[in-house]
């Protein structure tokens, strides 16, 4: 293999060169458009990730101690706040992106990957040129983005629960200190129009 691949650069996502090294890809001669594709599904995945983190800190916010009671009630009366509902809907939908993106971008390596072998049956067939060194190559890139993608999607799937968990623990935490009686006395003074009890 050594002297028969190259690095290859060009543009990546952003419009900044393509480093076929950092992730540590190898893009070979015969089939050097693919190992670009490959990278290019790498940076686009860490940019994703880095997307996904930074929606999950931002619903951190909504989860501090100065927001939590104005979180749960809307103005402190004993209506669900629909900030709470909003939220869960939202990490569910957050979850399903997730999924289905992890699952396309398994389905692109998959589909191009048995592309590639009628690519190299046709081109031994018609110009008896075996491009094996560049299949390896291909598939040793296909398993470190299989790897980076297992392990994001392993991430995520233990974060989004843990995340809706901690959500809902806040509804049942505040539920449980409006016990029976104490709701009965504040619907019955806010039918009164007197303050609520602190």
């Amino acid at each position: 293999m050594d002297g028969y691949c190259v690095h290859v650069y060009t543009r990546g996502p952003g419009g900044g060169p393509l480093d076929l090294r950092e992730p540590g890809f190898t893009s070979c001669v015969t089939l050097a458009g693919y190992a670009v594709f490959e990278v290019t599904l790498w940076n686009t995945l860490k940019e994703l990730v880095a997307d996904w983190n930074e929606t999950l800190g931002a619903m951190n916010d909504y989860l501090n101690k100065i927001s939590r009671a104005k979180f749960m009630y809307n103005n402190f009366q004993l209506d669900r706040s629909e900030f709470y509902f909003s939220l869960l809907q939202l990490l569910r939908q957050f979850n399903d992106t997730i999924e289905g993106t992890m699952q396309d971008f398994s389905l692109l390596s998959d589909t191009a990957r048995y592309t590639l072998s009628g690519v190299a049956e046709n081109v031994k067939r018609h110009w008896s040129i075996s491009i094996e060194p560049d299949l390896v190559a291909i598939e040793s890139n296909s398993c470190k983005l299989e790897k980076e993608l297992t392990d994001r999607a392993s991430e995520f799937s233990e974060r989004i629960p843990r995340k809706t968990r901690e959500v809902e623990s806040l509804r049942d935490g505040v539920s449980r200190i409006y016990s029976k009686p104490t709701v009965v006395l504040d619907v019955n003074d806010h039918a009164l129009q007197r303050p609520v009890r602190s």
